[in-house]
């Protein structure tokens, strides 16, 4: 019976330990992706200012 339980709450801590890493990694994946739009989009403007200077 005691057994049982030990071999239960390992299970549980894996699990909650898959859980946490698969969050982690979801969020450092969506992280990165905004990261990586937000410096296409840095980079898009610059390149356009540098490009096309003021006309004025």
């Amino acid at each position: 019976m005691l057994l049982l339980a030990w071999l239960t709450r390992l299970l549980l801590c894996r699990i909650l330990l898959l859980l946490l890493v698969g969050i982690l990694l979801t969020l450092t994946w969506l992280l990165l992706r905004v990261a990586l739009l937000l410096l296409l989009v840095v980079l898009r403007i610059l390149l356009c200012h540098c490009v096309t200077p003021e006309i004025g």
